[in-house]
This record gives C-alpha cells, sequence and structure tokens, in this order.
C-alpha cells in the first residue's frame, strides 16, 4: 500500500459540517469518510452517468443520465432531513 500524503483542501463551513456529521453517524473519522467518499467517486463508471445495474436503478430500468442524478440528487435531499435517532 502507497504510503498516504498529507494535504490542505479549502472547503465551505457548511459542507464541512455534514461531512463531519455524516462521518460521526458512520462512526467514521472524517479522514476516512473523506478517503471513503473519493474512493466511491472515483470508481463510478466514467461515462458521466452511474451503473443502471446497481441500487435503485436496477429496479426502475435505464434512463438518461440526467435523470439518474436528478433522482439521486432527489433522494440525497430527502436523506438530508433524517433524524439519526429515529434509527437507532
Amino acid at each position: 500500500m502507497a504510503s498516504p500524503v498529507k494535504t490542505t483542501l479549502d472547503i465551505s463551513d457548511d459542507l464541512f459540517k455534514k461531512a463531519k456529521a455524516r462521518a460521526a453517524l458512520h462512526n467514521l473519522s472524517l479522514k476516512d469518510f473523506v478517503c471513503r467518499a473519493l474512493r466511491e467517486k472515483l470508481t463510478r463508471k466514467r461515462a458521466g452517468r452511474q451503473d443502471a445495474t446497481s441500487g435503485w436503478r436496477s429496479v426502475y430500468g435505464r434512463t438518461s443520465a440526467r435523470e439518474v442524478t436528478r433522482a439521486d440528487e432527489a433522494i440525497a435531499a430527502a436523506f438530508e432531513h433524517v433524524d439519526p435517532k429515529e434509527w437507532q
């Protein structure tokens, strides 16, 4: 395994707070959360659309990349308002 590289990122306070909170919900350090998110993003298909054979897309079939993105954003926005206490 390659040795880690330290870097500095400038991100908005809002994005930092959301990332830190999401990491805590998953019992991850912010570093591990960011590394996992980068790995996931970098391993997605590069054709501009996500794999239509995984997740909810496999149930509903294939559609345009724009529609998939719109649906993913709506789902992500809805989950931003989930109360973590309800899931404990």
